[in-house]
């Protein structure tokens, strides 16, 4: 998603700067809590609470989720949707503005200079750091 959006973001020079690359992180967030991390998350959460209760109900995954769809309908696997959204989209913002604006300090006025691999990587350990430390008081109380 974030490939998708920056790269209808870039600049007539095909360059994306930091704020639209925070922009393009804010959307990748947004898409990857939406799809992916609010189902799971109140899925994984319901299964806590039901290996919790005296009696489970749940017999595995499949059975899991086909039982809170049929009772709950799909409104039950996004329970706690705004909170993910705003844990997600920050942490993906901050993630991608990080990793967008040292791989544009580092090429300064060449867009095309390459990267070495380490230093790429080097790149994402701090950009992922950074969301992490960012982000942490709203994944604290989304949680």
């Amino acid at each position: 998603m974030f490939e998708f959006l920056s790269n209808h973001m870039r600049d007539a020079d095909g360059k994306l700067d930091s704020t639209r690359g925070l922009l393009a992180g804010l959307g990748a967030g947004v898409a990857e809590a939406v799809v992916v991390v609010c189902p799971m998350e109140t899925i994984k959460v319901k299964f806590i609470h039901d290996q919790c209760s005296p009696n489970p109900k749940y017999r595995g995954f499949f059975h899991g989720v086909r039982e809170i769809i049929r009772h709950q309908g799909l409104k039950g696997t996004y329970q706690g949707l705004t909170a993910t959204v705003l844990k997600q989209g920050s942490n993906q913002a901050i993630r991608f503005f990080v990793m967008t604006s040292l791989r544009n300090w580092y090429r300064g006025d060449n867009p095309n200079k390459e990267i070495n691999p380490l230093l790429t990587g080097l790149f994402g350990a701090l950009a992922g750091a950074a969301s992490v430390f960012g982000n942490t008081p709203l994944d604290v109380v989304k949680t």
